[in-house]
């Protein structure tokens, strides 16, 4: 076998229809063409200066995007000392993802991600764009029952104006080893100026023991900027009504589960029957308010690190947020987190609603405004 680390600037392309179902070493950048379609079934590995391209239409008229299958396949890279760069879907921004040619064939960049195939040890695992480009947004990432594991950067997504339809079903999100070029694992997901990614039922976690962490090490579930996206479970039984199981989408021994922050934009974040379980800062939400939404509910946070700056959800600079049946409490003894934060929420008539809240050090703390001075009844 040939060095797993050598690279060759000659990319290797694929024009047509291929299944690759045994084991592949590749040395070089891995280019599927427009109206191509790779499908992986057994182990891919590449080199660490090497990653994926799936391209989109040139020429939306006439040509349909490449289209990247991994059907159970893994893809990682053989270095024990660095990353691999990841894998590129471009898009064509001025352009819906449902945008197809004459024989119904999206035009945009896509990859499928089905029966437990697996990204692993990758600096970037999914890009929806191009690195460091503009003009490439747009790319289509669909996931279910997959594995993105020891990547620095699971999956991230460029400005994108119209509806996206990527989608995370029964997916995993791990840390579980440190990181094979010695950095910290930084997000697993960032959203960027994109609107709604789905994640149904998914797992965040860091596996790694010693995760009193308070300085980022053990790094964040999702992090977004004028981004929207709806984090909920998922039915086990999808066909049987009422659904008897769910799998709970859940954040846990993380630096931070989720980090969001919005400015004017009308993107809006829906947190429903999701596990925020110790991490240092369970969820952070940002500048929600006028156009944007914020709902968070039924959905439990549990600390258990003991430091008195954790806490379970923090609203900052947040109003007509809509906050209803959530459990905070903590499993430490003595107690000393805080369960909820509400920081300058306003004028408006908010209502934080029907939550549990048991032994913690401070159970809510409002911080600066939150009242009407003018009208008693408004405000927090």
């Amino acid at each position: 076998m040939s060095d797993p680390c050598e690279y060759s600037t000659t990319p290797f392309y694929v024009s047509a229809e291929m299944t690759w179902t045994n084991d592949v070493q590749m040395n070089s950048d891995l280019i599927i063409q427009p109206g191509a379609k790779l499908t992986i079934k057994g182990n891919l590995y590449m080199p660490s200066e090497g990653k994926i391209i799936v391209k989109q239409s040139p020429s939306p008229a006439k040509m349909a995007g490449g289209t990247l299958v991994i059907d159970g396949g893994r893809i990682s890279t053989l270095c024990r000392d660095s990353l691999w760069k990841g894998i590129e879907v471009w898009g064509l921004p001025g352009y819906s993802q449902t945008a197809h040619i004459a024989n119904g064939k999206l035009i945009q960049g896509k990859v499928s991600i089905v029966h437990n195939g697996a990204v692993r040890n990758a600096k970037t695992g999914i890009l929806a764009s191009k690195e460091g480009v503009y003009g490439y947004a747009g790319g289509i990432i669909l996931a279910d029952s997959a594995t993105f594991e020891n990547n620095r950067v699971a999956i991230k997504y460029d400005p994108y104006s119209f509806y996206n339809f990527s989608r995370f079903k029964r997916c995993n999100f791990i840390t579980s080893d440190t990181l094979r070029d010695g950095s910290a694992p930084d997000r697993f997901v960032m959203l960027n100026g994109v609107n709604p990614i789905v994640f149904e039922g998914c797992t965040f976690k860091n596996t790694l023991p010693s995760h009193n962490d308070t300085n980022g090490a053990r790094g964040t579930g999702i992090y977004s900027e004028n981004a929207g996206f709806n984090v909920v479970a998922t039915c086990l039984e999808p066909n049987t009504s009422p659904c008897p199981h769910f799998r709970h989408s859940s954040f846990e021994k993380l630096y931070r589960g989720i980090y969001s922050m919005n400015s004017g934009s009308a993107n809006s974040v829906n947190i429903a029957d999701v596990n925020f379980y110790d991490n240092y800062a369970g969820l952070y939400l940002s500048g929600f308010n006028g156009v944007s939404h914020a709902e968070v509910i039924s959905s439990k946070f549990r600390n258990s690190l003991p430091s008195q700056w954790s806490y379970g959800m923090y609203l900052d600079a947040c109003s007509g947020y809509h906050v209803e049946n959530n459990e905070f409490y903590e499993t430490s003894t003595p107690p000393v987190t805080i369960g909820l934060i509400v920081n300058n929420s306003g004028t408006l008539s908010n209502e934080i609603y029907r939550n549990t809240f048991h032994n913690l050090h401070i159970a809510t703390l409002s911080q600066n405004e939150n009242r009407n001075p003018d009208d008693e009844n408004e405000g927090l």
